[in-house]
């Protein structure tokens, strides 16, 4: 089933397409693990006496002791789309995430559950000089298929989303200017310019090593069936329904304490939260704010919300009016009440904006000032830069994140009230990206977080905000802010580059670059026969080889 499924969906899609140190030092806030430890009752029978035989009752064979046969440990888990692989394994895309967060592929470097940058594929690296860094690999590791692990693997993944017609965030062909196998064990990669955070970057899931034989075609779709290096591999794959995957008997860590893990797609949030009172899944992302109290009154399941470095961000076209002017940026900016959007929309779980960086990251800018809701001076603001008689403007946002819509609306409300007409869309991310990045577009409401891709700011800034940033949606470009970006990647000391870091978030404030609405807080809540679960600082790792369920 999930061959031929794989196959047609991998043919539509191709169709369709036409600083030196072996670790960086990052100050994140990491969630306390949760553990819920069960204990199975002992349970003494007493041995029936057996009946003698009678002429009319032959004789039976006494059976012989039999060891009791252990039932499989299944984790059922549902999944909305944000969490769903929807562009068909194309690692480039967010497709990774699911693939690295539930453990079917692995990366050379990983950042653990203290948000601690450690070896995981590799075992050590070293930068040689500015342009070259050397990375030497596990040699205990081979993929699910029985393929070798080597340095010709980690060459060929890499070669591969560089090259991509649209690699992923923090990447580029011109990330390495070359990547070579020293030999078997010794990958060196080039790098154009000096570069301190290969380490951060290879954290990314879209740098999974993959077997020879997932690569189906130049670039786009993988096959991920059998060959990631993970401690679960993939064996069937319904699409937009379920996904199974089963323990890796040959995984180089060992062995995980789970025998099966099924994946149901479950896009309503709602639904998902009732399937956990019922019992049919053990565990659920993305908890919808109006079910955390239902959750949490049911003594029978853990609901944890975390902070994470992820804003919601309006973003707004600085490559045409009326945006282009900042007073009327600084206007919108003014006009929103912040704090109503997280008290009566969100209910408490988040934080009002005052940058794009969270407080619990480490080189967030603390001494900012914000845009205080005054709708007096947004007035004020937009009569100065000729809108006394107001103006319309469009805003887009998607509802894969189910709170983005209602904070549109919110928006919508509030900006009426200082004469900014809204009208508001809501379609398909997907359908919408082109023109927001290519500029058509007004205002576009989204969530972002900021180190997904690479472990630290300098991908998300270089990409978002860059004069020639893969994904700045507000056609942002500011000189000082790409030269700041240049030597942040040649600052191998953190405290500095955290440093330069504060000065882009006061570039930002100062252009009125966006609005930033708030801060993100994670939702995840689990039945408590759920074991040894962690909540991962990025919101990757859910389903490791520790997990385990109690009867």
């Amino acid at each position: 089933m999930k061959k031929i499924l794989f196959v047609v969906l991998a043919l539509a899609l191709m169709l369709a397409s036409c600083g030196p140190s072996e670790t960086t030092e990052t100050s994140t806030e990491s969630t306390e693990a949760v553990e819920v430890i069960t204990e199975e009752p002992v349970v003494e029978t007493e041995e029936p006496v057996a009946e003698q035989p009678t002429a009319e009752t032959p004789a039976e064979v006494e059976p012989t002791d039999v060891p009791a046969v252990q039932e499989p440990k299944v984790l059922v888990t549902g999944l909305g789309q944000e969490s769903w692989p929807v562009r068909g394994w194309t690692i480039e895309t967010d497709d990774a995430f699911f693939l690295n967060g539930y453990g079917v592929c692995e990366t050379l470097v990983w950042v653990d559950f203290d948000g601690n940058m450690v070896p995981q594929l590799a075992t050590s690296w070293t930068m040689v000089d500015d342009f070259t860094w050397e990375f030497t690999l596990r040699t205990d590791v081979t993929f699910q298929n029985g393929e070798p692990f080597n340095a010709a693997a980690v060459v060929k993944s890499f070669q591969y989303i560089t090259t991509s017609p649209t690699p992923p965030r923090g990447f580029s062909a011109t990330t390495f200017s070359a990547v070579e196998a020293v030999d078997d064990v010794t990958v060196r990669i080039q790098t154009a310019a000096m570069d301190v955070l290969m380490p951060n970057r290879l954290t990314a899931p879209a740098t999974c090593i993959w077997a020879s034989a997932a690569y189906i075609a130049e670039n786009g779709p993988i096959d991920p069936f059998g060959t990631g290096t993970g401690p679960f591999m993939l064996t069937d794959w319904v699409v937009d329904q379920s996904i199974q995957a089963v323990r890796n008997p040959n995984w180089w860590g060992g062995s995980a304490i789970l025998d099966e893990v099924t994946f149901l797609y479950v896009p309503d949030a709602a639904v998902r939260a009732g399937m956990l009172q019922t019992g049919e899944i053990n565990f659920s992302n993305n908890i919808p704010i109006e079910q955390i109290p239902v959750l949490e009154a049911d003594s029978n399941i853990t609901v944890i919300a975390a902070p994470e470095t992820r804003t919601t961000t309006m973003h707004l076209n600085l490559s045409r009016e009326p945006f282009s002017d900042v007073r009327v940026r600084q206007a919108v900016n003014y006009a929103l009440d912040r704090q109503l959007i997280v008290d009566a929309l969100l209910e408490g779980v988040g934080t009002p904006s005052i940058g794009v960086i969270s407080p619990m990251e480490g080189w967030v800018n603390s001494d900012l000032a914000g845009f205080p809701y005054d709708p007096d001076q947004a007035i004020a603001l937009l009569a100065d830069a000729g809108y006394a008689d107001g103006l319309t403007v469009s805003l887009w946002t998607y509802a894969t994140r189910a709170i983005l819509p209602p904070i549109a609306i919110a928006i919508q409300d509030m900006l009426a009230d200082v004469g900014i007409n809204v009208e508001v869309r809501v379609a398909q991310y997907d359908a919408m990206e082109p023109d927001v990045l290519s500029g058509n577009y007004d205002m576009f409401l989204m969530s972002r977080n900021h180190v997904l891709d690479t472990y630290d700011p300098e991908g998300f800034f270089t990409s978002d905000y860059a004069c020639e940033g893969s994904f700045n949606m507000d056609l942002f470009c500011n000189e000082e802010f790409d030269t700041l970006l240049i030597e942040a990647r040649t600052t191998a000391d953190s405290t500095a580059r955290f440093e330069i870091y504060r000065q882009l978030q006061t570039i930002l404030e100062e252009n009125a670059v966006g609005v930033f609405v708030h801060y993100n807080q994670r939702v995840v809540a689990y039945i408590n026969n759920l074991l040894n679960f962690q909540n991962h600082p990025l919101g990757r790792f859910y389903i490791n080889e520790n997990i385990d369920v109690a009867p």
